[in-house]
């Protein structure tokens, strides 16, 4: 099967899926999924300015609809090192068609890879019915001893580097 009917085939299959679950939704005119996802980071600055605990909450809202496209929108928040509210850093909006950033890696699995100077990140969204789970894996590439990630807020093109980065939770909602 090509990819691009694969595509089609998961957003029909999620679509689908989540319109079975109430009339209201079988309803709608828009026939677009919404997934909710969030997950956070924590790891240790080693340059500029070596901070340990750093404690970040990224967010996404993955818009599905059933002509083969996606929107995004993505924010992130740090976790104040004394006071530990969240202050908002960085929101962006994408779209585009499924397979640019996001692809269908198996039956009712989104996957996204990000590629950065050090190591790969990949987020994977895995729909089962009208529930979801979501993970976010780490790979550093061979050689490297640090992650190499921009620093927030993203204006500042600065980037940093880190240890022990690692994602501690993660959540999954569909709407």
């Amino acid at each position: 099967m090509s990819q691009t009917n694969r595509l089609i085939s998961v957003v029909a299959s999620i679509t689908l899926s989540i319109a079975c679950r109430s009339d209201a939704l079988a309803q709608s005119q828009s026939n677009a999924t919404r997934i909710d996802l969030s997950y956070t980071e924590t790891m240790d600055r080693i340059y500029p300015n070596p901070r340990n605990g750093i404690v970040l909450v990224k967010t996404l809202t993955l818009t599905l609809s059933a002509r083969n496209s996606i929107s995004v929108a993505t924010s992130a928040a740090s976790v104040g090192h004394r006071s530990g509210k969240l202050k908002p850093r960085d929101s962006s909006v994408g779209e585009g068609a499924l397979g640019q950033r996001w692809k269908v890696s198996a039956s009712s699995v989104l996957t996204r890879t990000d590629q950065y100077p050090t190591h790969t990140k990949t987020l994977r969204v895995i729909v089962t019915g009208s529930s979801c789970t979501f993970t976010v894996t780490y790979a550093r590439k061979p050689g490297a001893s640090y992650y190499e990630l921009p620093m927030l807020p993203m204006a500042s093109r600065k980037a940093g580097r880190y240890v022990n980065l690692a994602t501690t939770s993660t959540s999954c909602h569909i709407e």
